[in-house]
């Protein structure tokens, strides 16, 4: 997708979704990853208000003393919202199709960090 915005002149300062094939929850992608590396799948599940109520809470607690907070709405929300992206813009003007599905990208990713001995 970058390569074929950068060699289309005419689409200089368009913004463009790329997502993958297909629509991934953050469950299911948190699901392959462990399976791809073998380890296991995160076995804590926090309720959600009390955890935005908290991140709240901490935001207004730290902010007046200058501390970074441990714990913010904002990484809380991060969780629960969709990250469903329409790519059809990308596809109509760029001629872009993601190449892999998700497993496949995980993959790739998995290799790369371990190449740079950012994953062992």
């Amino acid at each position: 997708a970058f390569f074929l915005a950068m060699e289309n002149e005419d689409r200089s300062g368009e913004i463009y979704c790329v997502p993958g094939k297909e629509p991934r929850r953050l469950a299911a992608a948190v699901k392959e990853i462990c399976r791809q590396l073998g380890v296991s799948e995160p076995w804590l599940h926090l309720p959600v208000v009390p955890m935005q109520v908290l991140g709240t809470i901490c935001e207004v607690i730290c902010k007046p003393f200058g501390i970074n907070p441990p714990i913010f709405r904002r990484r809380v929300d991060f969780f629960v919202k969709d990250r469903n992206f329409d790519r059809s813009k990308a596809e109509a003007e760029l001629g872009y199709l993601p190449a892999q599905d998700f497993s496949e990208e995980v993959r790739d990713m998995i290799t790369w960090y371990r190449a740079h001995g950012w994953l062992s």
